[in-house]
């Protein structure tokens, strides 16, 4: 059975860089979406939950 091996390449760890930077600005971006009046708005209505609520959501999915 053929053995995994991980490249120490510079190239490889540039590329997971750009790969991890682009998520984490994807995850900043939804989770500051979460503090507008939309997502406030959408917490109240339809589900149902108070809307001091909006904060621990939102800080949930901003700070991992």
């Amino acid at each position: 059975m053929p053995d995994a091996k991980f490249s120490d390449g510079k190239l490889n760890d540039i590329v997971f860089m750009g790969l991890r930077s682009a998520i984490g600005v994807i995850f900043i971006v939804q989770g500051t979406n979460k503090f507008g009046e939309g997502f406030l708005g959408f917490l109240t209505g339809p589900i149902g939950l108070p809307a001091e609520m909006q904060i621990p959501i939102a800080l949930a999915e901003l700070i991992p």
